[in-house]
């Protein structure tokens, strides 16, 4: 059985200076840190809790198909 080696491949995530050279990560990529953040798209379960305040909800009606709808401010 042959060993495998632990270090990177040359070239491949190595760089000259740094044998170890990790890239980091674009802002955009990473989590959001504020917890509890707006979010602008609800879930279906969301949207019939809003239609139901707004009065819009008639009772029995499929879930599937709702209308677009804004988060209350």
């Amino acid at each position: 059985m042959a060993l495998v080696s632990a270090l990177p491949v040359a070239g491949l995530f190595s760089h000259p200076e740094h044998p170890f050279f990790v890239m980091s990560q674009h802002p955009s990529l990473k989590g959001s840190k504020s917890v509890g953040s707006k979010r602008s798209v609800l879930k279906r379960f969301e949207r019939v809790k809003t239609l139901q305040k707004r009065g819009l909800w008639e009772e029995g009606r499929s879930p599937l198909g709702l209308p677009k709808t804004k988060p209350d401010a």
